[in-house]
């Protein structure tokens, strides 16, 4: 399956792999050196603790690894018009409050609630995608109206 990214978030999980092999391998293959030097390995926790830690860590960068090698960088010319999809802004409102709000849908690694970035592949996002403006969907029992639908880039 191919990840589609923002170039920002494609530039921030490179930046964290870089740490992460940088900073963060080395120094951990260090710490596991120390330890190997503390007495009996059969009687070692701290040494089979931080291979442990290190596998966790292989792990985590096989798996930025694995996303930068599979992903596509999502760009404006990926967008059609007026239909809800990765990369747009939905505005919506709850049909029977009548409060707006809006969201912009982006893959998991952009994803930031709280600063309206929702993963494209949460419940409440499944649930417009393909829309337009006008249409009403329901989440959870609740119906929405989307009200309006832009690219991110044109915010």
């Amino acid at each position: 399956m191919q990840i589609v990214l923002t170039k920002k978030c494609y530039d921030n999980i490179l930046d964290k792999l870089n740490v992460l092999k940088n900073i963060e391998q080395p120094k951990m293959s260090k710490h596991i050196d120390e330890c190997r030097t503390i007495g009996s390995l059969d009687d070692n926790p701290e040494y089979y603790q931080s291979l442990e830690d290190m596998d966790r860590l292989n792990k985590k960068i096989d798996e930025l690894v694995s996303v930068l090698n599979s992903c596509k960088i999502f760009t404006p010319d990926m967008i059609i018009d007026d239909t809800v999809m990765f990369g747009t802004t939905v505005k919506f409102i709850n049909c029977e409050t009548n409060e707006e709000k809006q969201y912009t849908l982006v893959s998991i690694y952009d994803s930031d609630v709280s600063s309206g970035f929702i993963s494209i592949n949460s419940p409440f996002a499944k649930e417009m995608i393909g829309l337009h403006t006008g249409d009403i969907f329901t989440f959870n029992d609740i119906d929405y109206e989307i009200t309006n639908i832009c690219s991110f880039f044109q915010e």
